[in-house]
């Protein structure tokens, strides 16, 4: 069914972005060149709701680091102990004038 099936019925056409629960109040339709277009706001965080955002990610990020550092160590000796190579990727560049360099 087109939205023109519907003229001249009592039938509404109601269309759900489906980003309500992610932009209820940032939600806005504004008129561009004549045609109404739904457009989403900056997030504006103010007061206590700027601080709990900024301690939050920093709490969260601490753990993960925590939860997942010690995974990263003994890996990194598992590399290192089962080939002898580098933990980290390392290659010969060649750069302007065909001087080289190990990044």
């Amino acid at each position: 069914m087109r939205e023109r099936d519907l003229e001249g019925s009592e039938t509404e056409l109601a269309v759900d972005p489906g980003l309500m629960e992610l932009a209820g109040p940032r939600m806005h339709i504004t008129p561009v060149d004549g045609m109404p277009l739904l457009r989403l706001s900056e997030p504006r965080f103010s007061g206590a709701s700027t601080i709990v955002r900024y301690v939050a990610d920093r709490a969260v990020a601490a753990l993960l680091i925590l939860l997942v550092g010690p995974l990263f160590l003994v890996l990194a000796a598992a590399v290192k102990l089962g080939d002898g190579g580098p933990v980290f990727f390392r290659q010969e560049r060649v750069g302007t004038h065909g001087r080289t360099s190990g990044c």
